[in-house]
């Protein structure tokens, strides 16, 4: 019946119903056209093994599918995630695991997802394969590692999970999702404790094919920005845990140790420094062993009334605070300290730089940059009216769901 009332749909929502993955793969069966699935907050805990009747059907009813959404459900184990997928949905466009417990991405093996190509044949003696056969393992597990798992998959959006190490974008950026261009990743541990455009940068920077990042897209400008500062500063903790002095700084300074740490912890370090080349080490001299290592360059420029278009210049400490820099701002531009706005001006759009107690390090201007911060004036007539809009705004959402509330319990009742 279903596939003959909807077997052309193309588009299948069942958010929030409590369909299971196994129910929901019943259903695609008779959907042969399905593209797009959305399966989100319905307790969906594992799609389960690869090998698994909801995976191992052919041809698979998710042969056609592009997007999945499962968003906010208890799903945790990404290597049994990929596994499956590349076995029930290979042409995968988009997925969408915001909000889920994932932690770690780490590859699944190859070898236990996929059956061995010689299982079931009848061998020759053992005599006969010998050497032979442990080269060619060899050779057919360094495929198999380097391999695409989701070869088609695009766009992935993993906003709100426990993702917390860098090397979890290290395996996105290898060759088992060559495809991805999409990423969206806030609000997790890996990037809790850095301001935004620090973690944008370093994100851009550890992978290398991204065009849009959170919803945003990167500009050829911005990543050139990303990747310098990165090298920057990679090579200045090379040097640091290599003992370097002043008076040497480059690669040929490096002990094996600290390019080995350059090699696990920064895959792209080699990549990079050959695209961008010469300047990192005069950069790295700049400001790396000197005093120079702990003071900016910050242009101000106030758009405040009364000092509209007046640009200054000064040299600060990274230690300096947003407050002790208001203040600051308040010497040069006699703007009241509670009534500026500061801005921080990067490649991409300005970041406001709200907190009082971070400082210019936290935000990402690094020893010996220029950085550019733009101080506004505060319209508090203006953004007294917006606070009244807002608190409008949510006392009437407030009544809608109190009705739609009443209106379910109504509904039972009769």
């Amino acid at each position: 019946r279903i596939r003959e009332a909807c077997g052309a749909l193309e588009v299948l929502i069942l958010n929030k119903t409590g369909t299971s993955w196994e129910q929901a793969v019943a259903v695609a069966a008779c959907l042969p056209h399905l593209a797009e699935l959305h399966l989100s907050h319905n307790g969906i805990r594992s799609l389960g093994p690869p090998d698994s009747p909801a995976a191992a059907a052919t041809p698979s009813p998710l042969a056609r599918l592009r997007a999945l959404d499962l968003t906010g459900n208890p799903i945790g184990d990404w290597p049994a995630l990929v596994a499956h997928l590349a076995v029930a949905a290979p042409a995968l466009e988009q997925l969408i695991l915001a909000d889920t417990p994932v932690a770690s991405l780490e590859l699944p093996d190859r070898t236990a997802a996929e059956p061995s190509a010689e299982e079931g044949k009848c061998g020759s003696s053992e005599e006969h394969k010998g050497g032979e056969d442990a080269a060619a393992a060899a050779a057919t597990t360094a495929a198999a590692t380097a391999a695409a798992w989701l070869p088609h998959l695009q766009t992935l959006s993993l906003s709100g999970t426990q993702v917390a190490s860098w090397a979890s974008l290290d395996v996105l950026d290898g060759p088992a999702f060559p495809s991805l261009v999409d990423l969206r990743l806030a609000q997790t541990p890996l990037t809790a404790s850095l301001a935004p455009s620090v973690a944008r940068r370093t994100i851009l920077a550890r992978m290398g094919r991204l065009q849009h990042l959170n919803n945003s897209f990167v500009r050829p400008r911005e990543r050139e920005a990303a990747e310098l500062a990165y090298l920057r500063e990679c090579l200045r903790e090379a040097l640091a845990r290599s003992g370097a002095g002043e008076e040497v700084v480059g690669a040929s300074a490096l002990t094996q140790e600290a390019r080995q740490w350059l090699s696990t912890e920064h895959p792209r370090y080699d990549r990079l420094v050959e695209t961008h080349g010469a300047p990192l080490a005069e950069a790295v001299r700049e400001g790396s062993h000197t005093i120079g290592a702990s003071l900016a360059t910050v242009q101000f420029s106030c758009h405040a009334a009364a000092m509209a278009g007046e640009t200054k210049e000064k040299r600060v400490p990274l230690s300096m605070t947003v407050a002790e820099l208001k203040q600051l701002c308040e010497r040069l531009f006699k703007v009241p300290p509670h009534q500026q706005r500061l801005f921080l001006q990067d490649s991409t759009v300005p970041e406001e730089m709200t907190d009082d107690t971070r400082t210019l390090a936290f935000y990402g201007i690094i020893g010996g940059d220029k950085a550019r911060v733009i101080v506004e004036e505060r319209d508090q007539e203006a953004e007294a009216r917006e606070r009244a809009a807002e608190a409008v705004l949510k006392q009437r959402l407030m009544e809608e769901q109190e009705q739609e509330a009443r209106k379910m319990l109504e509904l039972r009742a009769k």
